[in-house]
């Protein structure tokens, strides 16, 4: 019995994301597990005196073509670490809950993440998107620290 039967993996293209997806790379080949890597995006928005104005039809698919091409590269990274059944999926919203949700949806069983390891004010003003994801998925997540700086 196959314990990892289809992983996710969050990136936010970082070197901590990289070191993820390495990581999961490994549990895919072991258990010949399909592989998802997810990159969650925010509408840009520009504040303006009155309000805000969203960006332009044309720089928002500029936008998406970018995140794509940084997609397709870490996919090829991650077949090239062994990963097998790898797709890049880019999903727009807020990050912790398109990774809970995208997880239930694709049926993914393991989620393998990076996390910049923030302490302190820094966490306290950024918050963490890898705890909300451990309190709220419903599988098992493994958290891989990358490298301080």
């Amino acid at each position: 019995m196959t314990l990892i039967n289809r992983i996710l993996v969050p990136t936010d293209f970082s070197e901590h994301a990289k070191q993820a997806i390495e990581y999961a790379a490994a549990f895919s080949q072991k258990f010949d597990a399909p592989l998802t890597i997810l990159h969650v995006y925010a509408s840009p928005v520009i504040p303006v005196p009155d309000g805000y104005v969203i960006v332009s039809a044309t720089e928002l698919a500029d936008l998406r073509g970018r995140l794509s091409e940084g997609l397709d590269k870490q996919k090829a990274e991650a077949i090239a670490a062994g990963a097998k059944d790898v797709e890049a999926v880019l999903a727009e919203g807020t990050a912790w809950e398109q990774i809970v949700n995208t997880a239930k949806e694709r049926g993914c069983d393991f989620i393998v993440m990076g996390t910049h390891g923030r302490t302190g004010l820094n966490r306290l003003a950024m918050g963490s998107v890898a705890e909300q994801i451990i309190r709220r998925a419903v599988c098992p997540v493994v958290t891989v620290r990358g490298p301080r700086g």
